[in-house]
């Protein structure tokens, strides 16, 4: 399974401004992994075609795969980044399913994603677990999709938002996940005990039995994502430091795990 990083890996960053789709191959070869992910808050669908192609070439030199994703089930985006992904190395496109006010039902989406068995030669479809639906409605998709074809986007966190826990998402999803997005977290009572507070950590210092996460989804998984929640704790300052060493010290705990060797 390779060890890699993405563009929510370092999402204040982003959003600072600090970091582009060059910074964040930079930060990828500096600790390195072995691959980037390139999501949605940093899109490859953003870069004109011959940055796109300078980019690839580097990350290729550099002995880096370059993984797409995207929101959204757009055709022919997914169909452009589909092709990245081979060119690539990379058996597959992430997808978050929502895309602002478009929130599709399952029916929609299986009618709206089939064009990829058809379209897309040799590329899984990983959908990501998000809150809107429980674990066993992603499972379910998957299966009405065709599980040779699509697969599952295994965040450690999402699904939480819809009441999920950890454990339970894991073996529900673990036999279709083929990237898995590491996301370690810390849930306590605040303190008036009314009410719990989720904060994300480092990998290894949450509450995340990551070991036996690996463990689950090491047969499938093609790559682990290293991502990280750093709190912002004022509106006027943004966690960038905070995020950068979150970063860097997970992606040290999974290597010394083994990913990534």
């Amino acid at each position: 399974m390779r060890l890699g990083i993405g563009s929510y890996s370092l999402a204040w960053n982003i959003r600072a401004g600090f970091v582009t789709h060059e910074n964040l191959l930079d930060e990828a070869v500096r600790l390195g992994v072995q691959s980037v992910q390139y999501c949605d808050n940093l899109s490859l669908s953003e870069l004109p075609p011959e940055d796109l192609e300078r980019l690839c070439a580097r990350a290729a030199a550099e002995g880096v795969v370059v993984e797409p994703g995207t929101r959204g089930v757009d055709r022919r985006e997914l169909i452009r980044l589909a092709a990245i992904a081979r060119s690539s190395g990379c058996g597959f496109v992430r997808i978050v399913l929502d895309r602002g006010d478009d929130r599709p039902e399952p029916n929609e989406l299986v009618q709206a994603l089939r064009f990829w068995r058809d379209e897309v030669p040799d590329t899984i479809l990983a959908i990501e677990n998000h809150d809107r639906f429980p674990a066993r409605t992603f499972a379910e998709l998957v299966e009405r999709l065709g599980p040779d074809r699509y697969g599952v986007c295994l965040d450690t966190a999402n699904s939480l938002g819809c009441l999920e826990g950890t454990e339970h998402v894991v073996r529900t999803l673990a036999p279709y996940t083929v990237n898995l997005h590491v996301k370690d977290i810390r849930i306590q009572r605040v303190w008036h005990n009314m009410g719990f507070t989720v904060t994300g950590t480092s990998a290894g210092q949450g509450q995340i039995d990551i070991p036996w996460l690996i463990g689950q989804v090491q047969a499938t998984a093609e790559s682990a994502t290293v991502e990280v929640w750093a709190e912002q704790k004022t509106q006027e300052v943004l966690p960038v430091e905070e995020e950068r060493r979150m970063l860097g010290e997970s992606v040290a705990y999974l290597r010394s795990l083994g990913l990534g060797r």
